[in-house]
C-alpha cells in the first residue's frame, strides 16, 4: 500500500507529460468506471482570474447552507491535498495515497498517448473522492481554458461561472482576449446557466450568443448586483475588507470579507449571484448562509497576510491583470511604506510586462526560481526586466 510520499512522487512524475489539453482520457476512464454523474450537483467555475476565490466562496455558502460540498481548485500551496476538500477539510494524505494507487494500478500499461497528465490524474482523483465520500455538491475550478480542460467532462453542471477574461496561457488559448473567451465559453452547456462578471461588452455579447445557441440562461453580475466598497479594517487577527452587496434576493450590509481587495469584492458579487441562481433552481440557501460563507472563506495565497509586524503578504498572482490587482491592494494596505518584493515568474508568462507593471513601486526586488524546472529555464530574465525600472534587484535561485 502506498504512503503519501509515494503518491506525491507518482503524481509529480506525470509532469513529464506536460500540458495535453483534451477530454478523452478523463472521460473514457470515468465513463468506463460507471461514474454516477447524476448523483452530484456540479458547479463549474472558470475565468482568467478570481475563479479559485469565487469557487471557494460558493463552496463556503453551500457548506453553511447544510450541504456536503466538495471543492477542487488548483494549483496548491503546500501539497496536493490542498486542492481537494469537503466542507473546508482537505483530503487526508492516506485517502489521497489510497486513491492514487488505485488509479495508477488501473491505468498501468496504457500507451503514452492515453497516459494521464498530472492535472488529469488529480482531476480523476478528486472526482472519485467526491463520489466515494457522498458529496451533495461539487464545486470544480477549471484548470486552464475550458473547452478542452480535463474538468469539462462534467455533462450538465447546475451552474457555470466565468469570472472574467484577460490574457494568460496564450500559447494554448489564443492571443486575443476574444479567442481566450471562446475557449472558456466551452464550459457553457445545453440548457445550462452562466453567471459572469466579465466587463467587456464584446466578450459578454459573445457569451450571451453562446447561451442563446445552447438554450442556456445568462446572468451578468453588473446587471444583477449592487455593491459598495468600504474600508479595510485592521486588527491583531489580520485585515478584512468591508463592503455592502445587494441582489434582488439577498442584502448584505457591512459584510467583512477576509479575502481583501476590490477584485475580491467582485468575486463576492459573482458568488452572491451564483447563490441566488442556485436558490432559484431549488437549493435551500438563506441570507445568513451567504453572509457566513463569504465572511469565513479561507483560500491561501490570495493576498494572504502571513505577518502583521512587519507586514508579510503572500499572493499567487501570475498574469498582468492579477499583478495589477495585487499592486493596487498593497498600495491601499501599506501606502508608501518600503516594499521588498520576492518573486518568481515562469517562462511562459509575460515577464517583461509584469516587471513594467511593478515599475519602481518596490524599493527592492529579489528574483527567485519557480519550482517547475521545465518552465523556469529562463528565470533570470525577470531580473533584467526589473532592472530597467529600479537599481536594487538581486537573484537568489532558491
Amino acid at each position: 500500500m502506498w504512503n503519501f510520499e509515494q503518491a506525491e512522487q507518482y503524481a509529480a512524475s506525470l509532469l513529464k507529460f506536460g500540458i495535453n489539453l483534451g477530454l478523452e482520457r478523463v472521460e473514457d476512464y470515468l465513463n468506463k468506471s460507471g461514474y454516477p454523474w447524476d448523483s452530484i450537483k456540479f458547479i463549474h467555475v472558470g475565468g482568467t482570474n478570481g475563479k479559485g476565490s469565487t469557487a471557494a466562496m460558493i463552496a463556503g455558502i453551500l457548506t453553511h447552507a447544510g450541504y456536503r460540498v466538495g471543492l477542487y481548485t488548483s494549483p496548491h500551496i503546500n501539497n496536493y491535498c490542498d486542492r481537494i476538500s469537503i466542507n473546508g477539510h482537505s483530503i487526508q494524505p492516506g485517502q489521497f495515497a489510497e486513491l492514487a494507487e488505485e488509479i495508477a494500478g488501473e491505468t498501468r500499461g496504457v500507451s503514452q498517448d492515453a497516459q494521464f497528465t498530472e492535472f488529469e490524474f488529480l482531476t480523476v482523483l478528486a472526482f472519485k473522492f467526491f463520489n466515494r465520500e457522498g458529496v451533495d455538491v461539487a464545486v470544480i475550478e477549471v484548470g486552464m481554458g475550458g473547452r478542452f480542460d480535463a474538468t469539462n467532462v462534467i455533462p450538465a453542471p447546475k451552474l457555470s461561472v466565468i469570472t472574467n477574461i484577460s490574457k494568460d496561457h496564450t500559447q494554448y488559448l489564443g492571443y486575443s482576449e476574444l479567442d481566450i473567451a471562446g475557449e472558456k465559453a466551452g464550459i457553457i452547456k445545453p440548457n445550462g446557466c452562466l453567471v459572469t462578471a466579465e466587463r467587456s461588452p464584446e466578450i459578454r455579447s459573445m457569451f450571451w450568443r453562446k447561451c442563446c445557441e445552447l438554450g442556456a440562461d445568462f446572468f451578468y453580475v453588473g446587471d444583477e448586483i449592487e455593491w459598495r466598497q468600504g474600508a479595510l479594517v485592521f486588527s491583531e487577527e489580520g485585515i478584512v475588507h468591508e463592503c455592502c452587496l445587494k441582489s434582488s434576493l439577498f442584502e448584505l450590509e457591512s459584510l467583512r470579507l477576509p479575502l481583501i481587495g476590490q477584485h475580491q469584492i467582485m468575486n463576492a458579487c459573482t458568488a452572491l449571484l451564483g447563490a441566488q441562481v442556485l436558490w432559484e433552481k431549488g437549493l435551500s440557501i438563506s441570507q445568513k448562509d451567504v453572509r457566513c460563507g463569504l465572511e469565513n472563506v479561507n483560500l491561501p495565497g490570495r493576498i494572504e497576510i502571513l505577518n502583521c509586524k512587519p507586514l508579510v503578504i503572500l499572493d499567487a498572482a501570475h498574469n498582468t491583470a492579477g499583478i495589477s490587482a495585487l499592486k493596487d491592494t498593497i498600495f491601499r494596505i501599506a501606502g508608501e511604506r518600503r516594499l521588498i518584493l520576492v518573486t518568481g515568474v515562469l517562462d511562459d508568462k509575460e515577464q517583461e510586462k509584469i516587471a513594467a507593471l511593478w515599475g519602481d513601486f518596490p524599493s527592492r526586488v529579489i528574483v527567485t526560481r519557480p519550482e517547475n524546472a521545465g518552465r523556469s529555464r529562463s528565470w533570470e530574465h525577470l531580473a533584467h526586466y526589473f532592472s530597467r525600472h529600479l537599481d536594487n534587484v538581486c537573484l537568489i535561485e532558491s
